[in-house]
């Protein structure tokens, strides 16, 4: 199993099972980065990886009843040297939306290969849904039954519906639209914004100089975010504050050999982040990461004192023994009332 690291997001991977003979890197699969910070607000569960070239995260809200899932799907074209039944590919991705759209908003993204051309993801004259504009006008059998399939699940594609449209391959053969970002109808208006951004254009951004520049564009888009306000300040208020206790320090917080360690390889990643993303984010949230992990291991637990709401402080300087006779008796007064 291969494993991937960037800084600030974890790894999720389907590699394919067979692996072909004169493959030099391995024979391909699917997989997401996750950021990491998304596992504060949701569970992040692994649904279906029965099938090849498609996998299925569903997002389980932690402080609402927003759940999200995400199938990332690879069709190899037709002319693959990889045995592939497109029929059946699609059909066993029908089969999972149907099993899965009830579990909460629904993504379908990923490479299909398709070149959908002028081919309609709905029935005209049915379905009130926007015309996208076209600039791909190719169409082959890939597009074809991608086009009959989201049609068949009522989905439409994001691609020349919304935003600003463009193509997804550029390589020095041609260009053309093949990757594609999926929602079903009723979910269209939940979408604020889509975007593809050439992989030179991204890597103009992040001054950033590739041996090579991959051919598939960046695609991303907004989405409406409900969030239950309740939920979440009940939430956190319930949240237990933990405090360490900052004047116990020991001789050895940071310098450990196994901190160290930990210590080099932080200041990698923040210089990777820094550097290659420009993501100043990143770089703070590995330094945080491992500061607290060192306050948790070395510091003790702060011991926090319960005090009466209703006493009061002996450490004004207005305040002494008669006063608080007087205070204690016009309390219990106000009890016995």
């Amino acid at each position: 199993m291969i494993s991937l690291n960037v800084p600030g997001y974890k790894w999720i991977g389907h590699n394919r099972k067979n692996v072909h003979c004169k493959a030099r890197r391995g024979s391909g699969g699917v997989g997401a980065f996750i950021r990491l910070n998304l596992y504060d607000s949701f569970y992040v569960v692994i649904q279906d990886r029965s099938v090849e070239g498609i996998m299925w995260i569903c997002f389980k809200g932690k402080h609402s009843d927003f759940n999200f899932s995400v199938a990332i799907c690879y069709l190899p074209p037709t002319d693959s040297s990889r045995p592939s039944d497109q029929e059946k590919f699609l059909n066993d991705l029908l089969q999972q939306v149907y099993s899965n759209q009830t579990k909460g908003y629904t993504i379908i993204c990923g490479d299909f290969n398709a070149r959908c051309g002028s081919n309609t993801d709905y029935i005209e004259g049915v379905d009130d849904i926007k015309p996208r504009t076209t600039i791909d006008t190719t169409e082959n059998y890939n597009g074809d039954l991608f086009c009959e399939f989201l049609s068949d699940t009522n989905f439409a594609m994001l691609n020349g519906r919304i935003g600003i449209n463009d193509f997804t391959y550029i390589s020095p053969q041609g260009r053309s639209v093949v990757d594609y970002i999926c929602v079903p109808y009723e979910q269209l208006e939940s979408v604020l914004d889509f975007k593809i951004m050439r992989m030179s254009d991204v890597i103009n951004t992040l001054n950033y100089n590739p041996e090579s520049i991959p051919d598939h564009s960046l695609l991303s888009y907004d989405i409406k975010y409900p969030v239950n306000v309740d939920e979440m300040s009940n939430h956190y208020a319930n949240e237990v504050k933990i405090k360490r206790n900052a004047r116990k320090i020991p001789d050895d917080f940071l310098i450990s050999d196994e901190v160290r360690h930990k210590v080099l390889d932080a200041i990698e990643k923040i210089e990777h982040s820094v550097y290659l993303d420009q993501n100043v984010q990143n770089a703070y949230d590995e330094f945080h990461k491992l500061i607290i992990n060192e306050m948790e291991t070395k510091l003790p637990l702060l011991q926090q004192k319960h005090l009466n709401k209703r006493s009061k402080s002996f450490y004004k300087p207005y305040w002494n023994q008669t006063l608080q006779t007087q205070w204690n008796l016009s309390s219990k007064e106000m009890v016995e009332i």
